[in-house]
C-alpha cells in the first residue's frame, strides 16, 4: 500500500492487481502507513509537502478496517516467524 501512495516504482503494478479486489486490512494501517511516510519525509525533507499529500489518499481509499485479535495474532506469529505486524494480516487473511 505504501509502494502505492508514495508513488514507488512497483506503485502502478499493485494498484492493477488491487483493482476489483475488496481491500481489508487491520486498522494498525494507518499508523503503519503513517511511520512509512515519516521515514520518506526524514529522508528527503525537501518532498515533505507531496508526501503528506500522498498520505491524506489514505483516508479516501475504499480499505475495510478491521479489529484483530492480539492473542491469536501473537499464537500465529509463533507458528509462522513474521512480526506480530505481519501476522495481524495473516490472521485477518484467515
Amino acid at each position: 500500500m505504501a509502494a502505492l501512495l508514495f508513488g514507488e516504482p512497483d506503485g502502478d503494478g499493485i494498484a492493477k492487481w488491487f483493482e476489483g479486489a475488496r481491500l481489508i486490512a487491520p486498522t494498525l494501517i494507518g499508523l503503519e502507513l503513517a511511520n512509512a511516510c515519516l521515514k520518506k519525509i526524514r529522508r528527503q525533507p525537501d518532498r515533505r509537502a507531496p508526501l503528506l499529500a500522498a498520505f491524506d489518499l489514505f483516508g479516501r481509499m475504499e480499505i475495510e478496517q478491521a479489529d484483530i485479535d492480539p492473542a491469536q495474532a501473537l499464537r500465529l506469529v509463533e507458528v509462522t516467524g513474521p512480526t506480530a505486524y505481519d501476522a495481524a494480516y495473516l490472521w485477518l487473511a484467515n
